[in-house]
């Protein structure tokens, strides 16, 4: 028994293997107690070699052997645990039943509940496991787990990650795209982001509210065990850890790529733009320039109000239709003396919109004036895309970190 104990205490398996079966033998078929323990460490070392058909084989021998076993029980629910968890739990509770208060076995009790998607009780057998042994790493881990906003309110989460993906597409398709469109694109992911930003903090709000209203002890604890882990006296499990930093890596690199390649394509515009305005007629101006129209006027009883704009119907002496836009309420003037903006194509969707508020969308090709664009509107977007690509950048190494230091706890 010694000898097999000193093995497994060394971590040689294979030496710790041979040695219960050498003491078996020895032993013969009896029902000694070293008989049940040698069983049971037998089990249990070709669990950890990985051979789980021949470990369960061997806990339900110990278990036959002694059916008052406790701790066979709790070996055999391991062999259990990962192919059947219902059969596992089953096991765990037999041995809770035969000696109450194993804070390991309620651990295990816990992960098996997990797995059956009862959170609920999985919480509470891991608090449990914590009160016998508070100093129970595993079970603060798989506690903390448990009671965590994102498996409480997990479709938020899902709808976070599902903005996010769209908004990191939209920023590399931005950059793929050429003209207006690579910009539309561009600009919806940043919103996209954002929006996954905004709904990742409504899932940690909804989550700890639905654990409050649960369990305010559950709520607590995992306030103490959030604080632990940042403090560095207790880390995540090691798979955790990959999988949260791989993921932190991919989207952190995808957000970084998509917003500087964005970020080029508006600065490449910003630098497009002439320094001043450029005092053209609506004839000569053409789509893309910041310019100066001294020849256009606005009729002001076209006026339509949207998303807080005004917008007008502008005609040029020779007669070039332009739609004048983002007008602040009230500021329609008929002889719009330097009147700045950046002319563009009329985009469909903008004349469909306005279309169905009312507004005389004059027939065939048309200019459109963007009163609030110019070079310090671009190079403002250009400055919050680079910021995005810092940002993504961050996250990828912390992400890094976060793999690099998944490993085993001592």
């Amino acid at each position: 028994m010694a000898l097999v104990q000193a093995h497994l205490a060394a971590g040689r398996l294979d030496e710790a293997l041979a040695a219960a079966d050498e003491a078996l033998r020895s032993l013969g078929q009896g029902g000694e107690d070293d008989g049940r323990r040698l069983r049971v460490l037998r089990a249990g070392t070709l669990l950890e070699l990985g051979r789980v058909l021949e470990a369960r084989a061997a806990a339900e021998a110990a278990v036959e052997a002694a059916p008052e076993s406790a701790d066979a029980h709790a070996i055999l629910g391991d062999t259990w645990l990962a192919d059947d968890p219902a059969r596992a739990e089953a096991r765990y509770r037999k041995s809770l039943a035969l000696e109450p208060g194993q804070p390991r076995v309620l651990n295990d009790l816990g992960v098996a509940l997990i797995r059956q998607r009862r959170r609920a009780e999985a919480a509470q057998a891991f608090r449990a496991a914590l009160r016998l042994d508070p100093a129970l790493v595993m079970a603060r881990r798989n506690v903390f787990g448990a009671s965590h906003p994102i498996r409480l309110a997990p479709w938020h989460g899902i709808l976070a990650a599902v903005l996010w993906l769209a908004g990191t597409a939209l920023l590399v398709a931005g950059g793929v795209l050429d003209g207006a469109g690579g910009a539309r694109a561009g600009r919806m992911g940043l919103v996209f982001l954002a929006l996954s930003v905004a709904a990742a903090a409504w899932t940690w709000r909804v989550g700890r509210r639905r654990l409050a209203a649960e369990d305010p002890s559950l709520l607590a604890l995992q306030f103490e065990t959030l604080v632990e882990m940042k403090a560095g006296r207790l880390r995540a499990p090691p798979r955790v850890l990959r999988m949260g930093g791989g993921a932190l890596v991919v989207f952190g690199l995808a957000t970084a790529a998509g917003c500087f390649v964005l970020g080029v394509v508006e600065l490449r515009e910003y630098l497009a733009l002439p320094a001043a305005p450029v005092r053209r007629t609506a004839e000569t101006a053409r789509p893309g320039e910041w310019v100066t129209l001294e020849d256009t006027v606005l009729d002001c009883a076209t006026q339509v109000e949207l998303r807080g704009r005004v917008y007008a119907l502008g005609k040029s002496k020779a007669g070039r239709p332009v739609v004048v836009g983002g007008l602040e309420v009230g500021a329609c003037q008929p002889s719009p003396a330097g009147l700045v903006g950046v002319l563009t194509d009329l985009h469909p969707n903008l004349a469909r919109t306005l279309a169905g508020r009312g507004f005389e969308v004059p027939d065939g090709p048309a200019a459109s004036l963007c009163t609030s664009c110019g070079p310090g509107a671009t190079l403002a977007l250009a400055g919050v895309i680079f910021l995005g690509v810092l940002i993504g950048g961050w996250l990828a190494v912390y992400g890094r970190a976060l793999w690099r230091s998944s490993r085993p706890l001592g």
